[in-house]
Formats: structure tokens, C-alpha cells, sequence
């Protein structure tokens, strides 16, 4: 069969991506939001710690302790960590819970609260103590001289790891904690990174689903031959139509490219196979 000219279109259409199957495409592992949720959330523990222990006390001018006895329990058990900050004498008040160094000369600190503040007899102020846990108050009046500071606030257990590092090791470790965790956002950025440009593996077809359909290949194409119009006529046609290109007598291609039946071949002669004899001829 002959083809006229002009664009063949073929049934084979191809599918658009659809929101859904691009979503898929760039969804991202649920084990990656895993890593990088646990390894910000370490990070920002490490930041605090670090800014509980030293930043937020050199800011302030304060200083961290350590509560190692229950005199303070239930609201701080031993391994609490504290943090006191200097105040004046005129700005305590009963109920604060201040750290005083009970003998002069000693080094040693207790932390316990203001029940009370009284005047001697030249009018100065003096404050009495008792720990929440204890049943008596202290036995000794405090000075202003004799208080360090005003709880400023406190951590449960990270009192521990401040009895570690107190002391000139605190600045070592200042360096260190700030140097790894420098070290570790850094990875965490490049992992990251690294992670969303590694291609993803192809997605394993469900079990027992059949196998998707090759694609079809384009049809082909046949050239038409050229022809010549002679005498306002296609001699590669009839009287009324060409089958090289399907246009009429007049030259006009038809109004819709479509498929031209071959022209009809001249049927053989068979020759009979009955056996005729010659006519008599009469005088």
C-alpha cells in the first residue's frame, strides 16, 4: 500500500510525570531526616552544656558550683550544678537562695536559703540561714561579707561533669568542646550535602506486578515518488485520482492526508484449458 505525503501520526502517546510521581522521585529517605534530626539534636546538647558550664557565667560575672551535700533536697540534689552571681547585700531578701563561705579563712562554700534578715545593734544587716532539708537554721548570722552570690539558676546532674573540668582544666576543655563542635557541624554540613547528590538506586517493582511494556517503536516511513504533471494530467494515476499523492485531476492534493488503495493490476489471462477445434469450412 502507498502512503500519501505528509505526517504520519501514529496511536503511541507518552505519559507526563504527574505531582505525585515527583514527589516520589524526590522524597526524601526517612533514615536521612533520622540522622540529621539526631545528630542537630546532639549537637545542640553540646551547645548547651557548653554554654551552661562557661559562656553564660564568664558573661555574667558568676560562678558554677557544685551541690555535693542533700541539705537543699528535694529542689537541689547532690550533682545539681548551680550558678551564683555576686550581689549586693542591700539587694538580698528572704527567700533567695544565696552560697556564703561559713568561716572566714576557709575556702569551702555552703549554699542555703535566707530564712530571715535581722539587725545588730550598730545596724548593720545580718541574714540567718537553714537548708530546705534541715530542721534547725545555721547557727551563725552571716555578714554581707561573708556571701559570694545569688542563684542565678541551675541544671539537675550537670554538676558532675563541672566537678571534672573545674579548676585550669576548664579552660582546656573550653577549647576542646568548642574545637569538636566546630569540627562536628562542619561534617554534618558536608554530609549533608553529600547525601542529596548521592543518585538514588531504582525502586524495586512490587512482587508478582507485571513487567512494563517496551516501548513501541516509531513506524516507519515510506518516500513518496515524485511526479510530473503532463497535460494537466498525473500520469502516475487514473482519470480521477493520483496514487502517487492522491490529488484529483485539477492538481488539488485531497483535504485529508489519509492511505491510497494501490491501483487495481490488470488481471492474467489464464489460458483455457479446453481444447477447441478448428470450424469446418463448407463449400
Amino acid at each position: 500500500m502507498m502512503f500519501s505525503r505528509g505526517t504520519h501520526h501514529t496511536s503511541e502517546t507518552e505519559a507526563l510525570p504527574s505531582a505525585s510521581d515527583a514527589e516520589n522521585s524526590d522524597a526524601t529517605p526517612p533514615i536521612w531526616w533520622v540522622k540529621t534530626i539526631a545528630s542537630w539534636t546532639l549537637l545542640l546538647v553540646a551547645v548547651g552544656v557548653l554554654a551552661v558550664l562557661v559562656v553564660v557565667p564568664r558573661l555574667t560575672g558568676s560562678t558554677a558550683y557544685t551541690v555535693l551535700t542533700g541539705s537543699m533536697q528535694p529542689t537541689y540534689p547532690p550533682g545539681t550544678l548551680i550558678v551564683v552571681k555576686p550581689t549586693p547585700g542591700d539587694q538580698l531578701k528572704a527567700g533567695d537562695v544565696i552560697t556564703f563561705q561559713p568561716e572566714s579563712g576557709n575556702p569551702s562554700v555552703t549554699t542555703h536559703r535566707i530564712i530571715s534578715i535581722v539587725y545588730d545593734a550598730s545596724g548593720k544587716r545580718r541574714f540567718i540561714t537553714k537548708g530546705d532539708a534541715n530542721n534547725a537554721t545555721d547557727p551563725v548570722q552571716l555578714v554581707e561579707e561573708q556571701v559570694r552570690g545569688r542563684l542565678l539558676y541551675s541544671v539537675p546532674y550537670l554538676g558532675r561533669i563541672n566537678s571534672l573540668i573545674s579548676g585550669s582544666s576548664r579552660s582546656i576543655a573550653v577549647f576542646v568542646i568548642a574545637g569538636g563542635l566546630g569540627a562536628y557541624a562542619l561534617w554534618m554540613w558536608i554530609s549533608s550535602i553529600r547525601d542529596r547528590k548521592k543518585p538514588k538506586p531504582p525502586e524495586n517493582p512490587e512482587p508478582g506486578a507485571a513487567p512494563p511494556d517496551p516501548p513501541m517503536p516509531p513506524a516507519p516511513t515510506q518516500a513518496v515518488p515524485a511526479h510530473a504533471e503532463v497535460g494537466g494530467r498525473h500520469p502516475a494515476g487514473s482519470e480521477n485520482r493520483c496514487y502517487a499523492c492522491g490529488a484529483d485531476q485539477s492538481g488539488r492534493p485531497p483535504l485529508a492526508y489519509s492511505a491510497v488503495p494501490d491501483p487495481p493490476s490488470a488481471a492474467p489471462v489464464i489460458p483455457s484449458a479446453e481444447i477447441t477445434q478448428p470450424i469446418p469450412f463448407i463449400k
